[in-house]
């Protein structure tokens, strides 16, 4: 797979599963927040490759 199809697939999963959480947890929450949630979903699954692929270097 290349970059395009795994960016493409982590969006949708953090979409879906942030509105999922806010759904269940937050039941008057605004779409604002469900984005919001989803960006920091994202910015924490590359954050988290990172941190994966820097300790196999080691």
């Amino acid at each position: 797979m290349n970059a395009f199809y795994i960016l493409i697939i982590r969006i949708t999963l953090s979409m879906a599963l942030s509105w999922f959480i806010c759904r269940l947890f937050f039941h008057g929450t605004s779409i604002i927040r469900v984005l919001g949630l989803a960006v920091i979903m994202l910015i924490l699954s590359y954050l988290f490759e990172n941190m994966r692929k820097n300790e196999r270097k080691e």
